[in-house]
């Protein structure tokens, strides 16, 4: 089950996702925002905030170089969709698996 609802984010539902990082675990990342930190030596190079959806949805920080040594890629042809859209499709996809597996 999805805890977040479209209703309950609010304007959060009405960020754009930019690009989204998937791993063969089924753990995605959204990105929402991008902050490259050329600055200040030793921080992330890549730090992104988003959705990410792993064990749980959650909304934070991660690293992009982080996400590709652990395997995670960029979705290839990814459209840039809000985050409500996102929750939609999550929530279909759930649908869909419940009545494959109630057959």
């Amino acid at each position: 089950m999805i805890a977040l609802s479209y209703e309950a984010m609010g304007d959060l539902a009405d960020r754009v996702v930019l690009a989204c990082w998937a791993h063969p675990s089924g753990w995605a990342w959204y990105v929402v925002e991008y902050h490259p930190d050329e600055e200040h030596p030793g921080a992330p190079a890549r730090l992104a905030w988003g959705l990410v959806k792993g064990h749980y949805l959650e909304f934070g920080y991660f690293d992009l170089d982080e996400l590709r040594s652990v395997g995670a890629t960029p979705v290839p042809g990814w459209q840039a969709i809000t985050i409500g859209d996102v929750l939609k499709r999550m929530q279909e996809q759930a649908l869909e698996e419940a009545r494959r597996d109630a057959r």
